[in-house]
């Protein structure tokens, strides 16, 4: 579910809108709130809605697919006998914060996951270590080829890795954010997606805002609001009230409503 709410975000939000019009803000129900919005540091699906906005990674999935697609790289090479992944990054594209996201970064992110001389390393924060060991477990090496390229080299074919990688848990952070707020960037996040992190109401709603120099499109929307709903059935009043418009975590006891309901 996660996966498909995920796509059908990104889709909907980096594609640039045309012509004037009025301040707009879409409001999304879900169950509880995230646990933190660090992606290599939580593994929960509500975090993964937020976080599916405000990060980029190498590859996406294509829109109702299961079909990876150029992320921030717009290509990448896979050696004949399928252990070396070489990713070529989009020129140019920028943290929230204005820092590049190149090769190097790209490099530092995998580093805070493997590197225990790393100063972010991830398991001092609170890692999703199996996720993590799911994805990258299989890299021999790492390196930075030049300012846009990044390689990968395997010990064995893995055949799930462009999949993986193209989840939200490996979204990519800013270094410097993440050298900034030390153990507290899971609740600062910085990334370069379609939507920047403004405030975390504990317990309410997160607040995001359109990314006006998103490097594929300002989003549809100006401003996005992910609101807690814990009870089931406050969500769907919500929604039938138009205090929301997308239901993140739909309740099996809301189906047939929600089926029967012409709105």
């Amino acid at each position: 579910m996660l996966k498909h709410l995920a796509l059908c975000l990104a889709f909907a939000f980096v594609l640039a809108g045309g012509g004037p019009r009025a301040d707009t803000t879409l409001v999304i129900g879900i169950a509880a709130d995230p646990t933190g919005l660090d992606p290599e540091a939580v593994l929960n699906n509500t975090s993964g809605f937020v976080m599916a906005t405000i990060y980029d990674s190498l590859v996406k999935y294509k829109p109702g697919t299961t079909e990876t697609a150029p992320g921030v790289a717009d290509k990448w090479d896979v050696s004949a006998d399928g252990l070396t992944y070489t990713f070529h990054l989009h020129p140019g594209i920028k943290f929230h914060d204005g820092a590049l996201l190149d090769a190097n970064a790209v490099f530092w992110n995998v580093d805070r996951l493997f590197n225990k001389n790393n100063p972010q390393y991830i398991y001092n924060t609170g890692p999703a270590e199996n996720y993590a060991d799911f994805t990258y477990g299989g890299v021999e090496s790492y390196r930075v080829i030049n300012g846009d390229s990044v390689e990968f080299k395997f010990k064995k074919p893995s055949a799930p890795f462009l999949n993986s990688v193209a989840m939200v848990w490996n979204g990519l952070v800013s270094p410097a954010a993440a050298a900034k707020y030390g153990k507290d960037f899971r609740n600062h996040p910085v990334g370069s997606g379609a939507f920047i992190f403004k405030e975390w109401r504990q317990r309410d709603q997160v607040i995001l805002d359109a990314n006006a120099a998103y490097w594929n499109g300002k989003p549809h929307v100006d401003h996005l609001i992910f609101k807690e709903y814990p009870e089931a059935q406050a969500a769907l009043l919500a929604l039938k009230r138009g205090e929301i418009q997308i239901l993140g975590d739909v309740s099996t006891q809301n189906v047939p409503a929600i089926k029967s309901d012409p709105n």
